[in-house]
């Protein structure tokens, strides 16, 4: 897990330098961070501990993503 958010974080890095296009695949990657996050979030399967689970991880994922969407659209 550790491996995939330094790699995300290390690619936002390197297409940060504020062309359209690039904000532009970044912006469409923490899109689909945040459907990943959402569907984590919203995934029911009957065991409260693998609920649990999925929510926490769930909410690590959208959290980032919702910071991201708003930091590409020079929101924040």
């Amino acid at each position: 897990m550790k491996t995939i958010f330094y790699s995300i974080l290390l690619t936002s890095f390197i297409f940060a330098d504020g062309d359209f296009e690039t904000r532009f695949i970044l912006f469409l990657v923490f899109i689909a961070l945040g459907g990943v996050g959402y569907k984590f979030i919203t995934l029911r399967t009957g065991n409260y501990d693998i609920d649990y689970f999925t929510k926490l991880l769930g909410w690590m994922l959208i959290i980032p993503a919702v910071w991201g969407i708003l930091d590409s659209l020079n929101i924040v």
